[in-house]
């Protein structure tokens, strides 16, 4: 994935890196599994979002029926309001 800057990147949220405007640098060469892991955690849930979406999109639209509302009496019909004198 390409952002127009690296400090968009996703992974920056959770590791910190140096930038020098395009790209991201790191002096920590024990996080590296780790920031390797959840890119690619990532990236995977991101093919599978789009995939799904893709089906989604895919699917012929179905109709919807919706029931139609029954009549509401107004209510002076009903009952008339009496007034206690």
């Amino acid at each position: 994935m390409r952002y127009s800057h690296p400090t968009q990147c996703h992974l920056t949220s959770m590791f910190e890196f140096d930038s020098d405007g395009k790209w991201l640098f790191t002096s920590a060469e024990s996080e590296f599994q780790d920031i390797q892991t959840l890119n690619n955690r990532f990236i995977n849930k991101d093919k599978a979002s789009r995939k799904q979406l893709q089906q989604l999109r895919n699917k012929s639209p179905r109709s919807l029926e919706l029931p139609i509302p029954q009549g509401i009496p107004h209510p002076r019909t009903e009952t008339q309001l009496q007034l206690e004198g």
